[in-house]
């Protein structure tokens, strides 16, 4: 490590939950905090920063100073210079340089030989390549995700009613969803449209699609399946713009062990290779932040490496 004492503060922005970290280069660790969605393009700028400050006092309460503070977080690539410069100026408030970068960015840090697939509330892929990024999706639910959590539950609310009209064939997703929601699903339109109408609260309902799925339930394996191969669609795309073939892939949904299996095969019958990928943005921020701050690369990846970050 350093000689030189480093404090850092990173943050994992999602679209239905956000992470924090202190850590110091003599001491590792100091302490971690969970909180809401911070993504922009789901709780808007003034969620983002509502969140944001909650943990900012929380370090200001933890340490001392901080020489950087990192948020890596979904939906900041496409914010107008402005609206960073608003997220930077609450980091500032407990560090002495702020960055902000997105998700995406913050993974390909930590990934030099491959494409790097994010599912979580929404989905993205991308890779660096000539130090350029090469990306495919990631746009907001509006405009597609139509690999993340949101578009998964949705997709299932859609095939469980058709089921119900008569439209589709039976599905146990009528009665997992309805358990779920604790009504029966012709009542529980109204609260679907009341309570469920954000991303991250429509795509708390994603698990239970891949558990139908799980359970062998032919209709809700289909869904699932049609949800990757708009994955696999993204990854060639990047593919074919790269020459990469290994995927590395994170994300809530990929805590489905079906989803891991079936996107493994859709990936082996295209001649690419899936991994699942160990680190989050949260490990990505935690890099940029010490490498900010001078940490050589071997040091700041080993301080990643010995942090489990996923247990957090």
């Amino acid at each position: 490590m350093s000689r030189r004492r480093i404090t850092v503060f990173a943050v994992e922005g999602g679209g239905t939950r956000s992470r924090a970290v202190v850590f110091d280069t003599s001491n590792g660790l100091i302490a971690s905090m969970r909180g809401g969605a911070l993504n922009p393009s789901v709780v808007g700028l003034k969620g983002s920063l509502e969140t944001l400050e909650m943990f900012t006092g929380w370090v200001l309460n933890t340490v001392s100073r901080v020489d950087t503070a990192c948020l890596a977080s979904a939906g900041v690539q496409s914010l107008p210079a402005s609206d960073k410069n608003a997220l930077k100026r609450v980091l500032e408030r407990a560090s002495k340089k702020a960055l902000v970068i997105s998700d995406i960015d913050a993974l390909l840090k930590l990934v030099r030989d491959g494409i790097v697939v994010v599912l979580g509330t929404g989905s993205v892929a991308a890779a660096n390549r000539c130090g350029k990024m090469i990306r495919s999706g990631g746009w907001g639910y509006v405009v597609n995700d139509e690999c993340g959590a949101y578009h998964l539950a949705r997709k299932g609310l859609t095939t469980a009613f058709k089921a119900l009209d008569g439209r589709g064939p039976h599905t146990i997703l009528v009665q997992e969803l309805e358990k779920a929601l604790g009504l029966s699903l012709t009542s529980a339109v109204k609260k679907l449209h009341e309570e469920y109408w954000q991303p991250t609260r429509l795509a708390s309902l994603a698990p239970v699609v891949t558990r139908c799925a799980e359970m062998g339930d032919a209709v809700a394996t289909k869904v699932v399946e049609d949800c990757l191969l708009k994955v696999v669609e993204m990854v060639l795309t990047v593919s074919r713009k790269t020459g990469y073939r290994k995927v590395y892939v994170c994300g809530g949904l990929l805590n489905s062990r079906v989803v891991q299996n079936l996107l493994s095969s859709l990936l082996k019958r295209k001649g690419l290779e899936f991994k699942a990928m160990r680190h989050s943005p949260l490990a990505g921020a935690l890099y940029t932040a010490l490498r900010e701050e001078g940490v050589g690369e071997l040091e700041a990846r080993r301080a990643v490496e010995r942090l489990n970050i996923s247990s957090l």
